[in-house]
């Protein structure tokens, strides 16, 4: 439902705002309370505090061209509902945009749980982490924007409050009352004399300009102040102190700001100093990107962040005793794709039947069937780890799955968790999973998708390795295959043709995986082609083609399609040109080409099949958009790929 009703943002009472025209250097001189403002400052206003009953998803793709923000705008909305929020609004911003969702009571929960429920969501799905606070501010829908002055309207209105499931509010609890816990020991011998002197964050505010739009209000002023009374020196001390770095470091901002915050902690209203929060600060937003705290110490082994694995005694070989070791040969759980044991992720583009795939796998492996109607495999108990699609999508995949081959009663060697917020960097989770495991003896473990499990930043390189060695303890514990779910990258601006370098997050990923197998859904078509990226145990399996027929009673039947004349038939009309397109630009050699010179080549060929033949070679990273211009839209041609 499209609306450019500007009534849907409500503005309560207490809503920061302000009036701000960058283009013009039109500005208020301070911000203002909605209720303190007059009926002309009110028809003015451009910036507020959003509605407290809302989550704030903030998407910023600066890299973005017009229809790549539209694709990914319509990407999040199907995320969003699949994982249960239904009602939410959406406008533009200059480059991206904003989605505000309501939530029932959420106005009602104390500080603690709306920070923690909002962090929990804005990290869930990948937006701005600085929107986190409600407190913070944006800009308004139908109102002129600050930067630009163009007016975004309200785009789409799904009218309703959605609901946080129970274990949802229940795990954020559970982590509000183990950080406290944890700054409580972290904190309980602190010493804050020396802080002005000696402290490293302190140093680093010194030494540094601290920019807008880094969270400085809810992050910094606040540990500051808490700090600053904590320090006991006199206040005109602290003033000759502090004045200084936040006139120079803080543009912006006013040491009056900074005052009230020092007023809460004056008076009790605030009195947590928390590292916690400034080593996540440091890491997002300094010029280094790293923690200044060291937090692993003693008083820190009770975080959930720090997992002990205790590693097994190792055995050393001499070479004259290599051949004393037995079961050197490959044990296949799917004959020629998977070697038991291996930790495997199957990875592609969104939509690309990974879910379908790796429940036909799990079915086939649970009830001894072919994979693929070809591949044997050493038929285990299964345990299916879903915490990407919601319980409709999930159980009608298993019942195509099911019909697909020939399955008519379920059983127990396949079971499911569904949407339990299970979490890698949760040891009580590890631990449960590992006895569930064992208790079941369960040998096959699928992940879906790797982002749902964890906390935090796919490309932080110390994290990935966090999280294989919690792999590896899983593997180790339970002698299980593992099998992870991973996306590609939603745009690559490098215009890379390796799909190594198209798999999200840090490099380890690829790395420390035994095996890699990569899913390309066929453009149009119920098919998609799989293949070996990384297959360290045997030979890699290339280029296959399945079809998913999903005719006779809506069962997936997946068959491999290998006559020539079948697999040109399932290449649709703008793959054909696509393909030819490439042809034509590796005949005439240039790395740079207008997309006018590729539609008078073809101009035999429709105009939407040409448009469609260049989206595919876009998505492919063949051609790299190099300007936003409608009218004269220029290419980079990627020749790593032909």
């Amino acid at each position: 439902m499209k609306t450019n009703t500007f009534d849907i943002f409500i503005l309560e009472p207490n809503s920061k705002v302000a009036y701000i025209n960058k283009k013009e250097n039109i500005f208020w001189e301070k911000w203002k309370l909605y209720k303190d403002c007059n009926e002309e400052e009110k028809q003015q206003i451009n910036l507020a505090s959003y509605p407290s009953n809302c989550i704030l998803f903030d998407r910023d793709l600066k890299e973005y061209s017009e229809e790549q923000i539209e694709d990914d705008y319509n990407k999040y909305v199907r995320m969003l509902k699949k994982r249960g929020i239904d009602y939410f609004y959406a406008y533009r911003s200059p480059n991206g945009y904003h989605v505000l969702a309501p939530f029932k009571n959420l106005e009602t929960y104390d500080n603690d749980l709306r920070k923690e429920l909002r962090k929990y969501y804005v990290s869930l799905f990948e937006s701005d982490p600085a929107k986190i606070s409600d407190r913070g501010v944006v800009s308004l829908p139908g109102r002129p924007h600050f930067k630009n002055n163009i007016t975004y309207h309200i785009h789409d209105h799904y009218e309703g409050l959605n609901e946080f499931p129970d274990f949802v509010i229940e795990e954020c609890n559970e982590y509000i009352k183990k950080n406290k816990e944890f700054k409580e020991k972290l904190l309980q011998d602190a010493d804050f004399t020396d802080y002005f002197e000696k402290d490293p964050f302190f140093n680093y505010l010194k030494t540094n300009v601290i920019p807008d739009n880094t969270n400085r209000d809810m992050d910094i002023f606040p540990n500051l102040a808490v700090a600053a009374v904590r320090s006991g020196k006199p206040k005109n001390e602290i003033d000759n102190i502090l004045i200084p770095i936040i006139q120079d470091n803080f543009p912006g901002k006013s040491y009056a700001e900074f005052e009230g915050w020092y007023s809460k902690a004056k008076n009790s209203e605030i009195n947590d100093y928390n590292p916690v929060q400034i080593n996540t600060w440091m890491k997002t937003y300094s010029k280094d990107k790293k923690e200044i705290y060291n937090l692993k110490g003693d008083k820190a082994k009770d975080s959930l962040e720090i997992m002990d694995i205790k590693k097994s005694e190792f055995k050393i070989y001499w070479d004259d005793e290599l051949d004393s070791i037995t079961d050197v040969n490959i044990n296949w759980l799917i004959d020629d794709w998977l070697p038991e044991g291996d930790i495997c992720f199957i990875a592609g583009k969104a939509a690309s039947f990974k879910t379908t795939i790796c429940m036909h796998w799990a079915y086939s492996i649970a009830n001894n069937k072919l994979i693929f109607n070809q591949y044997k495999v050493k038929p285990c108990k299964v345990l299916y780890l879903n915490e990407e699609n919601s319980n409709a999508i999930t159980v009608n995949i298993a019942r195509r799955v099911k019909k697909g081959l020939e399955l008519e009663n379920g059983n127990k060697n396949l079971a499911f968790s569904l949407l339990n917020n299970i979490r890698f960097d949760n040891l009580e989770d590890i631990n449960n999973l590992i006895k569930f495991i064992n208790d079941n003896e369960i040998k096959v473990l699928f992940f879906d998708s790797f982002r749902r499990f964890f906390s935090g930043e796919e490309n932080d390189a110390t994290l990935m390795n966090r999280l294989f060695n919690i792999l590896k303890y899983i593997r180790n514990q339970t002698n299980t295959t593992i099998l992870i779910i991973h996306h590609y990258k939603k745009n690559d601006s490098k215009g890379t043709n390796d799909i190594r370098d198209r798999m999200r997050g840090s490099s380890d990923i690829m790395n420390s995986a035994d095996s890699v197998i990569a899913v390309g859904r066929k453009h149009g078509q119920d098919a998609f082609e799989i293949q070996h990226v990384k297959l360290r145990a045997a030979k890699e399996i290339t280029n296959k083609l399945y079809s998913i027929s999903n005719e006779e009673d809506d069962a997936a039947y997946i068959y491999e399609i290998e006559d020539i004349d079948k697999r040109n038939k399932v290449i649709t009309k703008p793959e054909q040109i696509a393909e030819d397109i490439v042809t034509y630009l590796e005949n005439v050699n240039v790395e740079n080409i207008k997309a006018k010179t590729i539609r008078e080549q073809f101009k035999s060929e429709s105009y939407d099949t040409v448009t469609q033949a260049i989206k595919i070679l876009i998505n492919d990273n063949v051609l790299i958009p190099l300007n936003d211009s409608k009218r004269l839209r220029i290419y980079h041609y990627n020749k790593l790929k032909k």
